[in-house]
């Protein structure tokens, strides 16, 4: 008898998952799923502190809590990538992980997109805020703004450079916000979250006719994507979910979200071409490995692919674009 890959044996355990139970889009609410790989969490921690086998320890501890292998499936409808069993890591796993990669950022591309974008310069509230660096910007430019976050040790952070911020789980506690919020941001939070649907619910809570909100996630068009480059950090336990526009569109519409503009992270030229020399151009890929030994030598064959890679990214690669996707919903209640 064959013996079967560790593919094919995933394959046929997920069609025996599928029947018996029910397993939906938690953005349309469709059935019909694919099957796209087995995570392995403790392989995931591996990556994560590969120099410390006590800190994977830890990891792997606090994830217990939650799951030890993921299934990434796809709906077929409106092509959400989401994790199975749908169970996100608790405060615990997130302390460790980000003391561990130090993934909090001083600045992203989309904090001043939104600023320069607001309608209204009323209450602005955001969820999931970190360690307060888009509040900081607001504060600024003179924007009332709040913070809300599930971690103590990103709330403290926050009360320590002064900011107005609250603890608090969107999924487990009511919402006590001040009124006339004319803004609501949640800048990657949605890809962490195991009910994805819970940021548009409580946001909802806190909406008037007339609010904005803006929910970014990582882009589905950004080079790793446009390449099918495995990036540990996309996948769950750290990223239960991976979108695109028409996923958006729908998980907003079932919280009575109406989606208005996606809006791309630009990348620049010189960033596309890099990633079409190193990751597509096989001649730079046999030189590299067969003919360079010298950082130097290096620069020189990139010089003589880029006027190659840059044919390439406008008529092959003319959709990718940089690392985050931005959306702006309406609130329709």
């Amino acid at each position: 008898m064959k013996v079967l890959t560790e593919k094919k044996e995933a394959a046929i355990n997920f069609k025996r998952l599928i029947g018996e139970s029910f397993i939906t889009c938690p953005a349309c609410a469709h059935d019909d799923i694919r099957l796209l790989e087995i995570v392995d969490v403790a392989r995931q921690h591996a990556l994560y502190s590969p120099h410390s086998l006590k800190r994977q320890d830890e990891l792997t501890e606090a994830a217990k809590s939650s799951a030890l292998t993921y299934q990434m499936v796809r709906c077929n409808k409106c092509h959400l990538e989401f994790a199975n069993p749908a169970i996100a890591p608790n405060a615990d796993w997130y302390n460790i992980a980000y003391q561990t990669l130090s993934l909090y950022p001083h600045d992203r591309w989309e904090f001043q997109f939104v600023i320069e974008n607001l309608r209204s310069k009323g209450n602005l509230l955001e969820l999931g805020c970190g360690s307060g660096e888009f509040l900081k910007i607001c504060n600024t430019n003179n924007i009332p703004a709040t913070g809300l976050d599930f971690s103590p040790e990103a709330v403290n952070l926050c009360h320590e450079a002064g900011l107005n911020v609250q603890l608090l789980d969107l999924t487990k506690e009511s919402n006590n916000t001040k009124e006339d919020i004319k803004t609501i941001t949640a800048f990657h939070v949605l890809e962490h979250l195991d009910d994805p649907i819970t940021i548009f619910e409580f946001a909802g809570k806190a909406a008037s006719k007339d609010t904005v909100l803006w929910i970014a996630v990582p882009s589905n068009v950004r080079p790793s994507r446009t390449f099918g480059i495995t990036d540990f950090l996309d996948q769950p336990p750290h990223h239960m979910t991976r979108w695109n526009k028409e996923s958006l569109r729908e998980i907003g519409r079932k919280a009575n979200w109406i989606l208005d503009t996606v809006y791309y992270e630009p990348i620049s030229t010189k960033a596309s071409c890099w990633w079409i020399t190193t990751k597509k151009m096989w001649v730079y890929k046999w030189l590299e490995k067969s003919l360079l030994k010298k950082p130097k030598s290096e620069l020189v064959l990139r010089a003589m692919l880029f006027p190659i890679a840059f044919f390439a990214k406008h008529l092959i690669y003319r959709k990718m674009q940089g690392f985050t996707m931005l959306a702006s919903y309406r609130f329709s209640a």
